[in-house]
């Protein structure tokens, strides 16, 4: 499922919320510069998990199958391709794309780099489940 976000009130200018040009001039200081790729930002709650990943041109994620939890991808500055299941998807930014637990995934960044959020439900850590094993907590 994919769709293109509609903010319903105006968005506020940078001076008037500091944190969202923020965020943007850090994801678009990492393209520019050919800094590190990859997870650049994290916030951990209890039961969220959002990660900020910057990716140079033609530059991505390999496919694999992820069987722990749906994820929400946003597309933050830049474009790309997320292939779910043999399907492709053209992302840019304001771009919002579901993509469910058990599909085949990739992602591959445009001519000019990309950076997007994903959000999921936090995982489990995997803790000893007592002598001569381990399992979930």
């Amino acid at each position: 499922m994919q769709c293109r976000l509609r903010p319903r009130v105006r968005p506020r200018s940078t001076s008037s919320d500091g944190r969202h040009a923020a965020a943007l001039a850090y994801a678009s200081r990492h393209l520019a510069a050919g800094a590190r790729y990859g997870l650049v930002w994290r916030l951990a709650l209890p039961h969220l998990a959002v990660n900020l990943l910057v990716f140079g041109a033609g530059e991505g994620i390999a496919v694999h199958v992820n069987e722990a939890v749906d994820v929400l991808l946003v597309g933050v500055v830049g474009s790309g391709t997320v292939t779910v299941d043999d399907a492709s998807h053209a992302v840019a930014a304001g771009t919002l794309l579901r993509i469910p637990r058990g599909a085949r995934r990739g992602i591959r960044s445009g001519n000019q780099g990309f950076a997007y959020l994903t959000c999921h439900r936090r995982r489990v850590p995997l803790r000893p489940a007592g002598r001569g094993g381990a399992g979930r907590g």
